[in-house]
């Protein structure tokens, strides 16, 4: 008599068991098909050459020769960073370079701060900081 209870233990275990693993499915598509889809819509592709040349001779404090500065094109940053974007800086300072990370949104400098790991400059592809933007003046004519 004793085999029949077991068996009946057993059953009871496996429906209870099968009960939970359906509800628990169910559950998760429950959760994710009220929630929002992706309310994040990823900022666009900054013209970087232009928020370079414009912005980061003003970064520095310091007086900083920017003979052989580079810049990397922009890519998506770490999600912890302030913004989507992240263009690298690197200077040669005494035959060692020295990497920054430029975080921009659209032509705006946000912040920046020396490269960290996460920011992966030291993988980039580089090319010359263009120069700086000069204001455009107003041509006068003589007797006008």
């Amino acid at each position: 008599m004793k085999r029949p209870a077991q068996f009946v233990q057993k059953l009871v275990f496996v429906q209870m068991l099968a009960t939970a693993l359906l509800a628990g499915c169910s559950g998760i598509e429950l959760i994710s098909s009220t929630g929002p889809k992706n309310p994040y819509v990823p900022e666009p592709e900054p013209d970087y050459r232009q928020v370079a040349a414009q912005n980061v001779r003003k970064l520095f404090v310091v007086p900083v020769d920017f003979a052989g500065a580079e810049i990397s094109r922009p890519r998506r940053a770490h999600p912890a960073s302030p913004t989507d974007w992240v263009i690298c800086l690197r200077l040669a300072r005494m035959d060692q370079p020295r990497f920054y990370a430029i975080f921009v949104r659209g032509r705006d400098l946000v912040s920046y701060r020396a490269a960290l790991p996460i920011d992966r400059c030291e993988e980039g592809v580089f090319e010359l900081l263009p120069p700086p933007i000069e204001p455009a003046t107003e041509i006068k004519t003589p007797g006008r």
